[in-house]
Order: C-alpha cells, then structure tokens, then sequence
C-alpha cells in the first residue's frame, strides 16, 4: 500500500504556515491526527515530506543475480525448482 502523495503531505505543512491548528487540517483534508503530527516531525527534521524508501520493501536479488537466474531459467527449462535452487546456491 502506498502513502498519501507528496502534493497532499505539502498542502498539511502550508496549511500549517499558515496557522491552522492540526485539528483543523485533520478536518480539511480528512487524514488522521497522527499523520499530520509525522508530517510535521519529518518536515522539522528534513525540510521535507517526501515519503522515505522502506528498507524492508528493498529487493532481496540485486540485478546480477537475477541475470543469472533469467540465463539459467533459459538454459535448463526442464528442471524443477529443487534443482534450480540447488545450481544458484
């Protein structure tokens, strides 16, 4: 699931510039009190709200790995999975 999107988390910090109460953007934009709060936080801290890339959703094989595992897939189209397993290991 992705976040809210980025021209939405700027509108919360102008709306804030411009002085309402967080209850009040809660109410404009209809996002929880919670996110607004971590908008706030992460635009204290880095000037920004651009959502930050999750190291857990980070791919497990890089590309060479999986140049490897594409070749072999080609080359031995009979094997079962065991044995693909097996080679790449």
């Amino acid at each position: 699931m992705s976040g809210y999107s980025t021209d939405l988390r700027e509108r919360v910090i102008r709306l804030r510039e411009k002085g309402e109460r967080q209850a009040r953007i809660v109410e404009l934009l209809e996002i929880s009190l919670s996110k607004v709060k971590r908008y706030f936080e992460r635009y204290a801290k880095t000037g920004s709200v651009e959502a930050t890339v999750q190291e857990r959703m980070k791919p497990i094989l890089g590309e060479a790995e999986l140049a490897v595992i594409e070749a072999q897939l080609e080359v031995y189209r009979d094997w079962t999975i065991a044995q693909h397993l097996a080679a790449f290991s």
